[in-house]
């Protein structure tokens, strides 16, 4: 890969829209950063990455992981803008500080914004400011803190909607998010959520027939989330009526601005993304999640998780040769989850009985990332098989793992 014509290293290390391999994500954070005045209560947020991407950064850039972290690397532009800021921060006001905090994770710096959220004092905001403060807290803790930290958030989105000082739209943002994270993590209680649900169902009905741009997508995200209720009990039919409305309402709605067209993308990816799930684990209809993964990639098509998405589906049907295709295309664009596509490519040739490639692309993985505890009982396993001469590297980096206390008893019974 050449790091410095990647479209998403160059948007994660400078806010540069450009590059190979540009996708939604890449045009997204870019457009929230230059379309953004930090006085406003606003800061379009797109897909929240995994923190691990900037590991994956510093390996393919050779930037200190400390230094991508803190933005203390030589930047112009946008990024050089964002770095005055952060320097200044005790001259900005509440506002500035608080669209700082969206923008830093917008870029996976959850730990640098959470320390520019702590100097954010919710009594100097208004009031819907206020509500995206705790929004932003929940946003990046979800990344960076533990799961007891969001009960104390949404009872403070709740409080803010009871005083009605909260648009209806952002209300249905707050109901989207407390679902999906009641359903992954019951990190918030079921009564909590159940005043949610509520809350959204009634404020979808009430806008319903809007013709606004930002309304129709919070309504795709609400009827998104709520299709996982009926989802999680194995109600196919329930969750596919659901989604049917998701899709709806991403597809009228029409962008009239830079930030718009990607929001627009983003809406639709995301309603595919869940679609794909849908299909795959609900319905059980290989058929449909294929022709949806194939959607997705069309959509996108600079999205290496998108072809994970599509290769899981044909894993399932065991075509591995294709699926094998599909994460070769993934490494091939790069980011996000360089490592995985490589790991994958392993699995799939070993599966196919091409066993000294497999070895090889075990042995590329543990060069991305030599913590990886997957890669390493694969190889371990395979070079005891076909390898020898490798067998005691694969060995000594168990016995690594096994001394740190890393290998946990699961891992042990995956070695032969």
């Amino acid at each position: 890969m050449n790091t410095n014509a990647n479209a998403m290293i160059n948007a994660l290390l400078y806010f540069k829209e450009e590059g190979e391999f540009s996708s939604n994500w890449t045009r997204a954070v870019c457009r929230a950063l230059e379309m953004s005045n930090f006085d406003d209560e606003y800061y379009f947020s797109s897909q929240s990455l995994e923190p691990s991407i900037l590991f994956e950064v510093a390996q393919l850039t050779g930037i200190d992981l400390g230094a991508l972290e803190t933005l203390d690397y030589p930047a112009v532009g946008p990024m050089a803008s964002i770095q005055w800021l952060l320097r200044e921060l005790a001259l900005a006001p509440h506002i500035q500080r608080l669209n700082l905090a969206f923008c830093l994770a917008s870029i996976a710096r959850y730990q640098l914004a959470a320390e520019v959220l702590a100097k954010v004092e919710p009594r100097k905001l208004l009031p819907e400011q206020r509500f995206l403060y705790y929004f932003a807290r929940f946003v990046v803790g979800n990344r960076s803190a533990s799961a007891d930290v969001f009960e104390a958030d949404f009872l403070k989105l709740k409080e803010l909607i009871e005083q009605n000082v909260v648009t209806p739209r952002r209300i249905l943002l707050a109901a989207s998010f407390a679902i999906v994270w009641r359903a992954k993590t019951e990190a918030i209680s079921s009564e909590l959520d159940d005043w949610f649900v509520a809350r959204g169902l009634a404020v979808a009905e009430q806008l319903a027939n809007s013709t606004m741009f930002a309304d129709q997508i919070a309504l795709s995200g609400f009827y998104r989330a709520y299709a996982m209720i009926p989802a999680a009990v194995g109600d196919a039919p329930t969750t596919r009526a659901l989604m049917l409305k998701a899709e709806h309402y991403a597809k009228i709605a029409e962008p009239k601005s830079r930030v718009a067209e990607v929001a627009a993308v983003d809406a639709r990816k995301t309603v595919l993304e869940s679609a794909l799930k849908e299909f795959l684990y609900v319905a059980k209809d290989l058929e449909k999640a294929e022709a949806v993964g194939r959607e997705l990639i069309a959509l996108d098509p600079n999205w290496s998780i998108s072809y994970h998405e599509l290769a899981d589906v044909l894993m399932c049907q065991e075509r591995y040769t294709e699926a094998l295709e599909l994460y070769q295309k993934a490494l091939a664009i790069g980011l996000p989850r360089v490592t995985y596509s490589q790991f994958m490519i392993g699995q799939c040739l070993e599966i196919i009985g091409r066993e000294a490639e497999a070895l090889a692309a075990f042995q590329s993985t543990l060069a991305l990332d030599e913590t990886n505890i997957s890669a390493a009982i694969s190889g371990f396993n395979l070079a005891k098989r076909i390898s020898p001469s490798e067998f005691p590297g694969f060995a000594a980096l168990i016995a690594k793992f096994d001394a740190a206390g890393q290998l946990q008893p699961e891992h042990k019974e995956m070695m032969q």
